[in-house]
């Protein structure tokens, strides 16, 4: 869960809230043509509602947006996506502390429609003898329950839970609900009010770091794996459960289990671990970062997905791929990874389980993305995928914007394969790629394994996993308000090379050319694209040093000097001495306030050698700026989500940066670099159409949810906002 890890810290983060009840605030308001102050708290409730918040993100009405959960495509071809739900502060009718689920759903992934009505749009909440503190994150079986849509979630019945401390057996169980009108609205039989379909992590003795999560799949492939003959020859095939967690001082796992007989979901049989990694450890070369870092891997799994992929999206005979949470293996963003791993599944010699096979790990989003989940599209079976970004705020602000997170922009993950790379050192190890063998088909690349994959011609064809854009997203180029296409046919920086028009700048020892678009756009909400060429010289070469070269996003008016209280500049670059893509986030509002520390990903360009000619890979970047929501793909195989808190409205320039080390003797032949195919396109869409546009209509609607009458809880955890925060509940 994204906020596990502070679970312990909750009860006392409840009490101050009593501080913040409507109109208790100063009649403060920010002032935007002046330099921001130090404390932002000191504005007014709401005050910052309009500056940062996302237009074309999934994002509840108001509220805090947790991990995306219980995404599913019903019969009709609409797609349901939720998140988990909690309150900023107590409003009437609503538990104190809830993690509940509540979402929308969408014909197009670009335009959401509110459970219930954005009045509310929660469809399922605690409040029963199981989860009588706070629903966690599940999954949809489309067709279960008694023939209905069915979820199966995590019910907590206590707190606090986290990888970093004793854990409580019957703490967290899986539970189960059915819906009788489309999900918007889950009924829990007794089942999953008062008895959990699983009741237990299978290691028992408050062993494990974590029991949550479940996650709802078919596959031929475990069918096969599984049954007597090798052949899976019922008539219908079985549903399994993957439920995420780990073992104190042992590593995280993945518990699998079969349904004990078809057509029951009630009752599940546990099989073994389908992953399992030793605590702080990763598959990768040590000391490569190809998968985050060499503890990614950390003390506990979470949110985790399994399916079956190829190359246009989820294939029953592809490769198996898990995504995963990993919890205590990063020294920063909430000691979170959110990892992958892509192998082949394979009967386990130890148990009744199906394994992954691993054959590389990598990341799925390199900044604040996390809990990463996804859903098929059942008309292509593209595999969409989403995250939650959190706020990236050291100074709570979240009384003045009145919201807080939001989910990326729909993703696509498929197998991508890499043809004709030059075969060296630089592919022979284990990284976040594979030798492809064969179609859907891969072998770790490790001198192990000899020359495996070596074609005559000196060159190997790699596998690696495909994040871009959903094409869906395509819509914000053919609506956009307006646009901007760069007219040069390429765009050329070198030592010697500047135009009169350039901003130079030397600071920290680093030389910076600026070089503006001849337009930009005038708001926060647009996507960019730009095609970029390194010299091959540059590449994992100590000599360039911090040499690197990409795109500012917004930066401040022309006259305004880097290192004065007004100056803004967001940018993302590539320094090929580290292959390394950062996104630099340099805002005038101060590190006291919000984090400006870069966001860093790894990337590799690659020699491929072609009819003879041995050319280097371009690198071909797609940036979307929505509010504070920054999102980057690159390459089609790498994606960094993080925040931008802007201040100055008029800091909106778009402009290339070209950064040489101050002292830098490299010449032009070895240190060009050329863009190509720069555009931009304003507007996005605006994703939820049938809110009103009053911002307190959605901030002072009565979202919630009854409380059970069967709730042994409820004349003590019922919170309104006033007086001191009730305690936790005492438990058996």
């Amino acid at each position: 869960m994204l906020q596990s890890a502070a679970f312990s810290g909750l009860a006392a983060g409840l009490a101050n809230a009593t501080n913040h009840t409507f109109g208790a605030r100063s009649a403060l308001v920010p002032d935007f043509t002046q330099p921001p102050p130090t404390n932002l708290s000191i504005y007014t409730n709401a005050s910052l509602w309009e500056q940062w918040r996302p237009k074309a993100h999934f994002i509840h009405p108001s509220n805090s947006v947790g991990d995306p959960t219980a995404f599913w495509m019903d019969d009709n071809g609409t797609i349901h996506l939720s998140a988990l739900y909690s309150f900023i502060r107590g409003i009437e009718n609503s538990t104190y502390f809830t993690q509940s689920i509540a979402g929308s759903t969408t014909q197009d992934l670009l335009h959401f429609k509110d459970h219930n009505t954005y009045k509310n749009p929660v469809s399922i909440g605690a409040g029963n003898e199981v989860d009588f503190l706070a629903d966690f994150d599940g999954s949809v079986i489309p067709h279960g329950y008694n023939g209905l849509p069915t979820l199966i979630w995590t019910a907590v019945k206590g707190l606090p839970i986290s990888w970093s401390i004793d854990y409580h057996d019957g703490y967290e169980s899986q539970a189960l609900a059915y819906s009788e009108d489309n999900g918007d609205t889950w009924i829990k039989p007794e089942e999953g009010a008062n008895i959990p379909v699983i009741t237990a992590p299978p290691y028992i003795g408050n062993v494990v770091t974590g029991f949550r999560d479940p996650w709802v799949v078919q596959g031929k492939q475990f069918d096969d794996l599984l049954s007597p003959n090798g052949t899976w020859n019922y008539t219908e095939a079985p549903w399994y459960i993957s439920v995420s967690g780990g073992i104190h001082g042992d590593g995280p796992r993945l518990f699998f289990y079969r349904q004990s007989e078809l057509n029951n979901f009630t009752s599940w049989d546990y099989l073994g671990p389908i992953l399992q990694e030793k605590v702080n450890s990763t598959f990768v070369q040590p000391g490569s970062g190809w998968a985050g870092s060499d503890e990614s891997d950390g003390s506990n799994y979470e949110t985790s997905q399994l399916t079956t992929l190829g190359h246009e999206g989820d294939d029953e005979d592809g490769l198996g791929l898990i995504t995963m949470g990993a919890e205590s293996g990063r020294k920063d963003h909430s000691y979170h990874w959110s990892l992958y791993r892509v192998g082949h599944w394979a009967r386990s010699e130890h148990n009744e389980s199906v394994i992954l096979n691993t054959t590389f790990e990598g990341v799925v989003d390199w900044g604040l993305g996390y809990a990463c989940t996804g859903v098929q599209n059942k008309t292509d079976l593209r595999r969409y995928t989403l995250c939650v970004i959190g706020e990236d705020q050291i100074e709570d602000l979240k009384y003045q914007t009145e919201y807080s997170g939001a989910l990326t922009l729909p993703r696509e993950l498929f197998i991508k394969d890499i043809e004709n790379v030059v075969d060296s050192s630089l592919v022979r190890m284990r990284a976040s790629w594979a030798v492809k063998t064969g179609h859907l088909k891969t072998a770790v690349p490790t001198e192990n394994n000899g020359r495996i994959g070596a074609k005559s011609d000196g060159t190997v064809d790699l596998t690696t996993l495909g994040i871009r854009p959903a094409k869906e997203l395509a819509a914000f180029r053919a609506q956009a308000e307006k646009s901007f296409v760069v007219n040069q046919t390429e765009v050329v920086f070198a030592p010697s090379r500047n135009n009169s028009g350039d901003e130079i700048t030397v600071k920290d020892g680093e030389h910076q050319i600026y070089r503006a678009l001849e337009q930009s756009p005038d708001s926060r909400h647009f996507e960019l694209e730009t095609t970029i060429s390194f010299p091959n010289a540059s590449l994992r070469s100590e000599d360039y040093g911090s040499f690197s070269a990409g795109i500012s996003i917004f930066r401040s008016v022309k006259g305004v000097e880097p290192g004065s209280d007004r100056f803004e500049d967001v940018s993302v670059v590539y320094r090929p001495a580290n292959e390394s893509i950062m996104i630099q986030r340099n805002t005038a509002i101060t590190n006291s306030t919000v984090n400006r520390a870069p966001e860093v990903g790894k990337l590799r360009l690659w020699e491929r050698r072609v009819n003879g000619t041995t050319q280097l890979d371009d690198l071909k970047m797609r940036v979307f700026l929505d509010g504070s929501t920054l999102e980057v793909y690159v390459n089609e195989v790498l994606a960094i989500s993080t925040r931008a808190y802007y201040w100055f409205p008029d800091s909106t320039r778009v402009g290339y940066v070209y950064n040489t080390p101050e002292g830098f003797s490299k010449n032009d032949a070895d240190a060009k670099v050329t863009f190509k195919e720069t555009s931009w396109w304003q507007g996005l869409v605006d994703a939820y159409p049938e809110r009103p546009k009053d911002k307190w209509e959605l901030i002072r609607q009565l979202m919630g949810y009854p409380e059970p009458a069967n709730n042994p809880n409820n004349d003590t955890i019922i919170y309104q906002g006033v007086g001191d925060a009730p305690a936790f509940p005492v438990l058996p």
